[in-house]
């Protein structure tokens, strides 16, 4: 498991110490603590952490579920909550923050550890995700682009592109796709280049 940087975020100084104090046994490394909503967000920004452990109630002000929500939107960091209460409430109206996971008061070092672990690792997944997604709009806009009007040259057959420079059509494929041109010949051309031929030798008399 990868030892990770955690924030933990609890307006009880008690409860966050003995959460940071079972983490550091845990091989974790906590890079700050925080007891209000604004400290979240400052040392969340700061620190950058690979995970955020967030208490839902953080007394008055912005909830756990609301900061998470900002930490989520702002820097895409997977926030886990710790809560003393499991009531349907409480879990729907934290499931709008979209979560990565719960960790339920009092804290029970194996779903510690499990929480954190699958927090990293489908956050790694949303991320490999999204690099795909990104990979395939971006092809799919190449795509586009190839299926648009060309100008091409009547006489050479050069595609300009769109630096307004005259191309080889083999080299505007391969910079624009992810095809590699063979070359040959078309039977066409074939049998011109055979009539051709004939004309270039002498018929024997």
């Amino acid at each position: 498991m990868k030892n990770a940087r955690i924030l933990v975020v609890d307006d009880e100084a008690l409860v966050a110490l003995h959460l940071e104090q079972k983490l550091q046994l845990l091989g974790h490394n906590v890079v700050g603590t925080a007891f209000s909503s604004t400290e979240a967000l400052e040392q969340t920004a700061v620190h950058l952490p690979d995970v955020v452990l967030m208490d839902i109630n953080l007394g008055r002000g912005i909830s756990g579920i609301e900061t998470a929500q900002r930490i989520n939107g702002n820097y895409n960091i997977p926030v886990v909550f710790v809560t003393a209460h499991s009531d349907d409430a409480t879990l729907q109206k934290a499931n709008t923050a979209a979560p990565y996971g719960y960790v339920l008061k009092p804290f029970d070092d194996c779903a510690l550890r499990v929480a954190i672990e699958m927090a990293l690792h489908k956050h790694q997944l949303d991320l490999e995700r999204t690099r795909l997604w990104e990979e395939l709009k971006d092809s799919i806009t190449r795509v586009k682009t190839l299926s648009g009007l060309l100008p091409i040259c009547s006489w050479c057959h050069k595609i300009r592109d769109d630096q307004g420079y005259w191309n080889r059509v083999e080299a505007y494929i391969q910079e624009h796709t992810d095809a590699t041109c063979k070359h040959g010949i078309c039977p066409d051309c074939l049998l011109q280049l055979y009539e051709f031929s004939e004309r270039k030798v002498p018929s024997e008399e």
